[in-house]
């Protein structure tokens, strides 16, 4: 699970920052040691400009996290802390004074390299209503719609996350296989993953991963999908097909 957590969460999270500085943003400390990775781009969540950064340290997760922990406590009541995986936490806090929520996104990338995601934001706009992209496979029922979009040059990469309540996750498998036939994308199954494991579809030089996740919310299943599309364009997409 380590790769697809890291395709996940890096398109997710924020695969797209300014140069890094000697000092991280939003209030949020730098790791010592840790190294700036030199990406330049743009990153929306609904619509709303993130600004973030990444750093990335030989440190394991835990004792990343553990570092924040002490350094952002003084921030009390207004501290959030949140383990997605075992690859994969974000802890943080809401800044009264900028009405911004400023978290350190920690992705275990391999053993021996975590990656952290310094970032803020207004997440009021997170709460807003918005429509599933029309190219995006789905399922009936889908809601709670939030969507993330990175680009740098001529690749472009774009995260949807929605919920069905009340159906299985196979039965909203099946209807994510068919959706995605009748809009074109042809399915690509990868030995790497089990039959059960993240569907992966390709259309022209546009990729599609997605992720379903099932748990009960009272008596009734409620299934998460993750969809990340990931497009290159000119030069770059031609050199990909040539390889």
């Amino acid at each position: 699970m380590l790769r697809i957590t890291a395709i996940l969460a890096a398109l997710l999270l924020g695969q797209a920052a300014r140069a890094a500085e000697k000092q991280a943003p939003n209030d949020i400390p730098l790791y010592p040691g840790a190294v700036g990775k030199n990406f330049q781009g743009t990153l929306r969540a609904n619509t709303i400009p993130i600004d973030a950064q990444i750093f990335e340290t030989s440190d394991n997760l835990e004792k990343v996290l553990e570092f924040y922990r002490k350094e952002l406590a003084p921030h009390g009541q207004y501290l959030v802390e949140h383990h997605f995986n075992a690859d994969m936490a974000y802890i943080g806090f809401w800044d009264l004074k900028t009405e911004r929520m400023k978290l350190a996104t920690l992705i275990r990338i391999s053993p021996g390299t975590t990656w952290i995601v310094i970032s803020g934001m207004d997440p009021r706009g997170l709460v807003q209503e918005v429509d599933l992209p029309p190219d995006v496979p789905t399922a009936l029922g889908a809601r709670g719609v939030t969507t993330t979009s990175s680009r740098e040059g001529g690749a472009e990469s774009q995260s949807i996350t929605y919920q069905v309540e009340g159906q299985p996750a196979e039965k909203v498998r099946e209807e994510i296989i068919r959706d995605a036939e009748k809009k074109g994308w042809r399915r690509q199954r990868d030995p790497y993953f089990a039959e059960r494991g993240p569907l992966m579809f390709e259309k022209a030089d546009r990729h599609c991963l997605v992720q379903i996740i099932s748990r009960k919310e009272g008596n009734l299943p409620l299934v998460t999908v993750s969809v990340v599309l990931m497009e290159e364009k000119g030069v770059d997409a031609k050199q990909a097909q040539e390889e």
